[in-house]
């Protein structure tokens, strides 16, 4: 089995985000290697306002699962094939 490239984008509101993406579709395209995008939510953790964060959380994934679905959307509109992927994934530092 051939091994397949993978190039990560961390999705942010950064300037640069729609460069990186258009350059890393171009790349993923020409190698027919994968796209991984990572978009990071900061995790708080007071005891004391838990519910509220937890709406804050839940919120916040929201925004970040609209995100990568948009910039998927872009990716796979410029590429070869379905190159750009999108995980779930909760990571609890409690």
């Amino acid at each position: 089995m051939k091994h397949r490239s993978k190039f990560l984008v961390i999705v942010d509101d950064s300037e640069e985000l729609e460069v990186a993406v258009r350059f890393v579709s171009r790349r993923a395209a020409s190698t027919k290697g994968g796209i991984v995008l990572l978009k990071i939510i900061e995790h708080h953790d007071p005891q004391h306002w838990q519910s509220v964060e937890e709406i804050i959380l839940q919120e916040a994934r929201d925004e970040a699962e609209e995100k990568l679905k948009k910039w998927a959307k872009v990716i796979n509109a410029t590429s070869w094939n379905d190159t750009a992927h999108i995980w779930n994934i909760t990571i609890s530092t409690s």
